[in-house]
């Protein structure tokens, strides 16, 4: 990694992920090398190493030919945009326990769908974060006063772990990150839960979704990429490619101006759920972001 001036202008960095060479330009924007320019790749990424090395005598000289071949290839090589990253599911073990909706809509609100966690819930995959601090996102389908419980437990639902309650009255799609302190361990697998219910004097709740979490540290490359990355977007593209969900979405919803990069990353996740209610419930929430004044 390294920042780059002159061929062209626009260029901000250049940093290498997945055997592939991404170049960001200053104004947010990702290019990808094709597939088909990997041998130039390869010796693009040897003279970036060389250029790197100031010990050596030729390094003047090994950087005028970084920045000549730097310029040549970004003026001649197909270089891909990249904006919305679909959502790509890793592999692993299945869900421990039933996730998903009970599907009651106890809260008859503006939107005529039930409480739905944004996170996966089809029995092939669970949803992964870097964090220890994961940050948990649901949406809410009514204005009416509601009731709102955040639940994390142990995978095994014998110890509740964290725990908080509150009332509002807004609609959309809503946040919580988990405390660092509740000391969730690296490596970890927990299970969490949100309930709502509309009869602020009813001590129990109408409404839950529930899903799992999987804490993954994530690979070197990956974290050296996303440390590089200009805009939330970017964060949020790298993350979904590596199948790390709830990073993801987290940063998709921190970029909120862009109202398309949620949905997509929403409608990725859809296509992920197969024939479920949870993928309908996605589906609906999709419009309704992309046809309502509501914060996505």
């Amino acid at each position: 990694m390294m920042s780059v001036s002159g061929y062209p202008p626009s260029v901000e960095t250049i940093t290498f992920y997945q055997g592939r060479i991404i170049v960001w330009g200053n104004d947010g924007l990702r290019l990808k090398l094709t597939g088909s320019s990997r041998r130039t790749m390869k010796y693009f990424k040897n003279f970036q190493h060389m250029a790197m090395r100031p010990s050596q005598k030729s390094s003047l000289f090994s950087k005028r030919c970084y920045q000549l071949i730097l310029g040549t290839l970004l003026l001649t090589l197909p270089l891909n945009p990249v904006h919305a990253q679909q959502y790509n599911p890793p592999s692993g073990s299945p869900p421990q326990t039933a996730t998903g909706s009970n599907g009651s809509r106890g809260c008859r609100g503006i939107y005529d769908v039930p409480l739905v966690g944004l996170a996966p819930t089809l029995m092939n995959h669970v949803g992964q974060t870097t964090t220890i601090t994961p940050t948990l996102a649901w949406f809410v389908p009514t204005a009416d006063p509601y009731r709102i419980r955040v639940s994390l437990y142990t995978i095994d639902q014998e110890n509740l772990l964290y725990e908080t309650e509150y009332e509002d009255t807004i609609p959309g799609i809503m946040s919580f990150s988990i405390p660092e302190d509740v000391g969730l361990e690296p490596d970890g697998r927990y299970l969490w839960e949100v309930n709502i219910d509309c009869d602020l004097d009813n001590p129990t709740y109408q409404e839950y979704f529930i899903a799992e979490v999987d804490i993954v540290s994530p690979p070197a490359e990956l974290a050296a990429a996303v440390a590089l990355a200009p805009t939330a977007s970017e964060k949020a593209s790298l993350y979904a490619e590596a199948g790390y969900w709830y990073d993801a979405f987290k940063e998709a919803l921190s970029a909120s101006e862009d109202v398309s990069f949620v949905q997509t990353l929403l409608s990725s996740l859809a296509a992920s759920e197969e024939d479920s209610l949870q993928k309908q419930y996605l589906s609906e929430v999709i419009e309704i972001i992309g046809n309502s004044d509501i914060n996505p």
